[in-house]
């Protein structure tokens, strides 16, 4: 049977592509790598063994014409890689799953939990989990100046769009008024740890890879190291089995002050744009998924030690040249 694989909102994720096909081929499982996007100039197109344009998220049409993409092309997989995707898609999971294709997102609840960066750091705050203290509406007045420096971004954000450091109560007024439902937080320092968690299906954390930012550009990591921490890893656990419904990859957020304190700010239903680092430190997750789909029972993956540690990722620009032709 083919089993192939499609990855939405593919844009720039050519290592992603390559990954999950290198995995078919190592799992000889006969299969493709396709990609879709709104747009045809992107590389990953180059990459997959075939393209399909798709319609923008916010047309009525989007899910009906993905389903019918699916089967005509005996998709059976799919891995979304943005966020304002992910609530449709767990939305229609079971009409896909009907067709025999799985997508792979958490539970809707899960997802509306994750998108709003307000409910998380209440779930977070509820479940003394570390994290940033959060100033509601009615309280920002209150706000001392010894409060500052702040930091603001929307209830639900992305990418780091946004979200900017408040220095005073002047930056304050003005960006409450600049951004559509903005949420106030302490401005955390020291250094961002983004964690690659894999969660099998009946949501136990099989794997879990934190890595340091060293450079972000454009809101993804474009630098990083892998690094050992057990509290944080404990936490992500802990994180993971509060919630029902997760399954596959996600990214969890924290910070790691000069005291080794650590306060957690983000969770990421998704895979995240600096996973190659994990993947070449020797998490699998693209292999592992398929074999968890194929029925596998994937144990105890001893998620204390295999992993590279203290690998650096230095990531460049690198261009695919085409004809004009080429992109019909």
């Amino acid at each position: 049977m083919t089993y192939n694989i499609l990855i939405t909102s593919a844009g720039r994720r050519v290592s992603l592509v390559r990954s999950f096909r290198d995995a078919l081929k190592e799992l000889e499982i006969s299969g493709k790598v396709f990609v879709l996007d709104c747009s045809d100039k992107i590389s990953s197109r180059f990459v997959a063994d075939g393209f399909f344009k798709a319609k923008r998220l916010s047309h009525p049409e989007y899910i009906s014409d993905l389903l019918n993409i699916c089967i005509r092309n005996s998709i059976k997989l799919i891995i979304p890689t943005i966020d304002t995707e992910l609530l449709q898609l767990s939305q229609a999971k079971e009409e896909f799953e009907k067709n025999g294709i799985t997508i792979l997102v958490p539970s809707e609840s899960a997802i509306r939990l994750f998108l709003s960066k307000k409910d998380t750091n209440i779930f977070f705050t509820e479940n003394n989990i570390p994290c940033p203290k959060m100033y509601e509406n009615h309280s920002l007045n209150l706000i001392d100046s010894n409060h500052f420096p702040l930091f603001i971004k929307p209830k639900n954000g992305s990418s780091s769009k946004n979200a900017f450091k408040v220095r005073n109560h002047k930056d304050l007024e003005f960006f409450c008024e600049y951004i559509s439902e903005p949420i106030v937080e302490e401005c955390l320092v020291g250094e961002e740890i983004t964690i690659d968690v894999l969660i099998g299906k009946t949501g136990k954390v099989l794997y879990c890879v934190p890595r340091k930012r060293i450079e972000v550009r454009d809101g993804e990591v474009s630098k990083a190291i892998t690094i050992f921490n057990n509290e944080i890893i404990s936490y992500c656990k802990k994180i993971c089995s509060l919630v029902d419904g997760i399954y596959g990859c996600i990214n969890i957020q924290c910070f790691l002050d000069k005291d080794s304190k650590i306060k957690f700010f983000e969770v990421n239903p998704r895979f995240g744009g600096g996973f190659p680092l994990s993947l070449a430190s020797g998490a699998n997750f693209p292999k592992w998924i398929l074999e968890i789909e194929h029925g596998k029972e994937i144990k105890d993956l001893d998620i204390d030690k295999p992993w590279k540690r203290d690998l650096i990722m230095l990531r460049f620009d690198e261009g695919i040249f085409v004809n004009k032709q080429d992109l019909n």
